[in-house]
């Protein structure tokens, strides 16, 4: 059996943890690739929630500065396009323009985390969606209070 080489496992371990990272932190959209073992979150927009993404995003960010020179064009270009993302992850992270400012951030994860699972062959449509239980009536976001209010406050400020 041939060697493996290090940067290629290096590599391919450091890819699984992206992609880790990134189902966990984005519920929603794990549902809409097929991985369904986040079908009952919505994404944690708290304070404590954004830092754990932060530290994440940090963190890979760090281990990716690792030498890459023999991977290949595809393995090169997919650490590139992945690092681009954290990039951009940290500055949404950072600014008032993501979860601290935009309440369509919110709107839009609870209307796609219940639309994600009626599109889904995962589970029976006889079963209820087990995101709704997240999701107040009143247009709340569970964690929308956490990070300065609820909705409707959100969408009052919008309009005035």
């Amino acid at each position: 059996m041939a060697a493996m080489n290090p940067e290629s496992i290096d590599h391919s371990g450091w890819m699984d943890a992206f992609f880790a990272s990134y189902y966990e932190h984005r519920p929603v959209n794990a549902t809409f690739v097929g991985m369904h073992d986040f079908d009952g979150r919505l994404p944690d927009f708290s304070e404590n929630g954004a830092g754990d993404v932060l530290a994440d995003t940090q963190d890979l960010l760090r281990r990716s500065d690792q030498p890459a020179g023999s991977l290949t064009t595809a393995a090169r270009l997919d650490r590139k396009l992945a690092r681009g993302f954290l990039k951009i992850q940290e500055w949404e992270l950072d600014s008032d323009h993501f979860h601290r400012g935009n309440p369509s951030l919110y709107t839009g994860e609870a209307v796609f985390g219940v639309m994600g699972l009626f599109l889904t062959d995962f589970a029976p449509p006889t079963s209820p969606p087990s995101r709704a239980s997240v999701w107040a009536f009143d247009g709340t976001y569970t964690s929308t209070a956490s990070s300065g209010g609820t909705a409707a406050e959100h969408r009052k400020g919008v309009a005035s």
